[in-house]
């Protein structure tokens, strides 16, 4: 009985040992993993700010190109070089793809208000005649 009970604590200090082993392994393993982690979220957020700054850049330099090419045709202008010279809709297109084109902004505003300004006027002429009418009907 005795021989038994050694052979069966023997049995389970061999599975407890076994089981601290693949403990300690998979401890150590997590840890890596952790390391891992925490190296790619900081090169992330390396990444993540490299991007925003590239963003910010990119934003500034659209804009100081778009000054620029103004600026270039204002001083074309004033300088007497080219007393004609604009800026097409395809110099916008390229320095600012995603802005409407103006001109045509412009245009189609002004045809807007041109197309109010007649409907106001065709309103104001058929209240003088329809005033005009009753005036007649209640003199005669």
């Amino acid at each position: 009985m005795i021989s038994g009970l050694k052979s069966s604590l023997t049995e389970k200090d061999s599975e407890l040992n076994s089981s601290a082993v693949d403990l300690a392994s998979r401890k150590e393993a997590f840890f890596r993993l952790e390391r891992k982690n925490a190296d790619i979220s900081l090169s992330y957020d390396k990444l993540l700010a490299r991007f925003h700054a590239y963003h910010k850049s990119a934003k500034e330099s659209k804009s100081e190109a778009t000054i620029d090419a103004y600026k270039l045709g204002y001083l074309h202008c004033a300088d007497g070089i080219d007393s004609l010279y604009a800026i097409d809709d395809a110099d916008i297109e390229t320095l600012r793809p995603n802005s409407p084109l103006i001109e045509g902004e412009v245009e189609e505003q002004v045809v807007g208000e041109d197309d109010a300004e007649v409907m106001v006027q065709a309103d104001g002429v058929a209240d003088d005649v329809a005033s005009q009418a009753d005036a007649e009907e209640a003199a005669a």
